[in-house]
């Protein structure tokens, strides 16, 4: 997937980002950055021409049913969600693709598990709190085996465990089906295991690089107004009284380390 060239409204000014097959992105910004507005572009919600390309198609030549099969997102708007319960809302996009009805149970069954959502698949929809519809239009987004899953702010409102159950399941995804994720946040937490991170401010790209590398340039990161993850903050400070000698992004490494 790519993006060339991308001028559009007062946000993008010829903006040309890169994305591989079977890698993890994240792109991270504050307000105002133009992430979310990228989301809406890159999933055709909103359509420019000449500057989406999928498989070095432009994103316009695809019918619907296409895009569908290719992409999955969050990006939905609420008056699409007509199901009554989550798991009637889970079903449609598999019926759409003409899946049989044990398939569709079976892929249901396979998500709720491995995202440890069982007590939300019988509830209504209109019921739903706002983590539980994040959760829903995550789960929408994954459902059909796409190719791509774009994600605009998919961990709002999620606890630290459940944030980490759903980032597994998308390093899943990206090793065992070489899908391409895409994701937006204002958390750089979120984005210590993506493959390469992407700083976006006022639509232009700042930084690009892998998470560790991006860091580095903290002067930068907090005069747009992200932190850094606690360890790679702690990892940074540490390396310039030459206590470390690199990042270290896990607890129990840094404590052991540090007691050397």
């Amino acid at each position: 997937m790519e993006v060339r060239h991308l001028s559009f409204s007062s946000i993008f000014n010829s903006l040309s980002l890169s994305f591989e097959k079977g890698k993890f992105y994240a792109i991270a910004g504050g307000n105002n950055s133009g992430k979310s507005m990228l989301i809406h572009l890159l999933c055709y919600q909103i359509k420019v021409d000449n500057a989406i390309i999928i498989n070095h198609t432009y994103i316009e030549s695809y019918n619907n049913h296409q895009l569908f099969q290719i992409i999955g997102t969050n990006d939905i708007q609420p008056e699409k969600i007509i199901g009554k319960t989550v798991k009637e809302e889970l079903m449609r996009p598999l019926e759409y693709l003409g899946w049989k009805k044990k398939e569709i149970n079976q892929r249901i069954n396979e998500v709720i598990l491995k995202t440890h959502q069982e007590s939300l698949l019988n509830l209504p929809i209109v019921s739903l709190s706002l983590k539980e519809k994040n959760i829903l239009l995550f789960l929408l987004a994954i459902i059909h085996h796409p190719k791509v899953v774009i994600l605009d702010e998919p961990f709002l409102y999620l606890n630290q465990k459940e944030k980490q159950d759903f980032l597994l399941l998308l390093q899943q995804l990206k090793e065992q089906e070489n899908v391409t994720i895409i994701l937006t946040t204002k958390d750089l937490e979120d984005t210590l295991y993506v493959d390469e991170l992407m700083i976006l401010h006022q639509g232009k790209l700042v930084i690009e690089g892998v998470p560790l590398a991006v860091f580095k340039e903290d002067k930068i990161l907090n005069r747009l107004g992200l932190s850094l993850p606690f360890l790679a903050d702690l990892s940074l400070k540490l390396m310039f009284y030459d206590v470390l000698k690199h990042f270290i992004l896990d607890m129990d490494g840094m404590v052991e380390q540090l007691w050397k």
